[in-house]
């Protein structure tokens, strides 16, 4: 029997590589380190709270959960993903200035 819960749906948002699930050791490793980190803490606690009067989709277009995702991204994974975000919509609109100025 699989068994969802607060802890188990935050580490499955943030393991959306699944690269990652290639190397059970890593991901073993990612785990035990993250339960330590506030932002991860936070993320959970969040679930914890919302998970049982709102469904995961509402949540994760929630710009709550979507912030407290980064926070744990970046101290975790030390990952920005905001930066990450806003250098892939620079990237894309040269592209297309590119693509559409011939």
């Amino acid at each position: 029997m699989l068994f969802f819960d607060a802890r188990s749906t935050a580490i499955a948002i943030l393991f959306n590589d699944p690269d990652l699930f290639r190397n059970s050791t890593q991901v073993k490793k990612i785990t035990l380190a993250m339960a330590d980190k506030k932002s991860f803490k936070d993320l959970v606690s969040f679930f914890k709270e919302k998970l049982p009067s709102k469904s995961l989709e509402e949540l994760t277009d929630n710009s709550e959960c979507v912030s407290l995702v980064e926070k744990c991204n970046e101290e975790v994974f030390g990952n920005n993903q905001t930066q990450i975000r806003k250098s892939l919509q620079e990237a894309e609109s040269k592209l297309q200035k590119t693509l559409f100025e011939k």
